[in-house]
């Protein structure tokens, strides 16, 4: 009885060790498959895309239309500015877009700046309220931070980072597995 139960459990771990050695070649295959296919993909409808002031999120289907730069006060520090990229923003996919989750565009649009010493990777930024509250960008801002855009409308947006001195600003695009597509440079009014 002993051999039995010993064999028996001597066959299950063969059996396992074999399923383990069929799954991991598998894996390994996968991985080579997608690694080719991101490699290889020349397809720009199915990766993000900056041309013409236009950074487009082709899985999010959101485009920002970048319409002006400006710059205000910060609300963090108010010696300092906040740099405003005023966007049309357009939702192109057939469901609600969340600005502030999937179609967040901070998830790949950042900015620098070279100061004296280094360039500074700039944090998304926030303007300062006006007391009014009847600046436009706030109602921009308010509508980056808590807005689902309808199928195939457009809002008006904004992309903000606050500046760390008064040296020109570069804003890069990333693609869909965070490689550069493309960079402007602002300068700071």
């Amino acid at each position: 009885m002993k051999k039995l139960v010993t064999l028996g459990a001597a066959g299950l771990v063969a059996l396992t060790l074999a399923g383990c050695g069929s799954e991991t070649k598998t894996n390994t295959n996968s991985n080579e498959k997608a690694e080719k296919t991101v490699k290889g993909t020349t397809d720009t409808t199915s990766d993000n895309t900056f041309k013409d002031n236009t950074f487009t999120m082709a899985k999010e289907k959101v485009s920002y239309k970048i319409t002006n730069v400006k710059t205000f006060p910060s609300a963090g520090d108010q010696n300092k500015k906040t740099i405003v990229l005023e966007c049309d923003i357009t939702n192109n996919g057939n469901e609600p877009a969340d600005l502030a989750a999937k179609a967040n565009p901070y998830t790949y649009v950042h900015a620098s700046q070279k100061t004296n010493n280094a360039e500074k990777e700039l944090q998304p930024g926030t303007i300062a309220i006006d007391d009014n509250g009847n600046n436009p960008e706030q109602a921009r801002e308010d509508t980056m931070n808590s807005s689902k855009v309808l199928p195939h409308k457009t809002v008006q947006g904004m992309i903000a980072f606050d500046t760390v001195d008064d040296s020109p600003v570069t804003v890069t695009f990333e693609n869909q597995i965070f490689k550069n597509i493309g960079s402007k440079t602002y300068k700071i009014q």
